[in-house]
Parts: structure tokens; C-alpha cells; sequence
């Protein structure tokens, strides 16, 4: 993090949270942030997610509730 405004950026947020969660949990939350810069950038590059809206909800929630 070069400043405390960078703390925005998504992928700085999974920088510092990602280490601190359990291996499994940390997966999924690179999978959704990757597939949220996905959709952000016009889906010119990365994979389609197969998580469901259910699984993806459930999976920040317990991101959130680790953290």
C-alpha cells in the first residue's frame, strides 16, 4: 500500500486480508475478486466464475466474519 487512499483498490484489500484467512477461504475470495476485474475490465481477460450467487454471498460473509 503506497497510501491510505490506495486501501480502495480491491486488490490491496485482498493483499492484506488473503494471508490472514484459511487456505480454502482465501481461494474463493481470489476467485471472486478475479472475476470481479472480470466484469470491471470488460471481460477481456480471465476465466468465467462457477460460483454461485449463493456461494458468493456465503464466501464474503465469511471472509468479513474472519477478518
Amino acid at each position: 500500500m503506497k497510501t491510505s487512499r490506495d486501501i480502495d483498490k480491491l486488490s490491496i484489500v485482498k493483499a492484506i486480508v488473503s494471508p490472514k484467512l484459511p487456505v480454502e477461504l482465501a481461494k474463493k475470495f481470489a476467485e471472486i475478486v478475479d472475476f470481479r476485474n472480470r466484469l470491471a475490465h470488460g471481460k477481456r481477460f480471465g476465466e468465467q466464475s462457477l460460483m454461485s450467487f449463493d456461494e458468493t454471498a456465503l464466501t464474503l460473509d465469511d471472509v468479513l466474519n474472519y477478518v
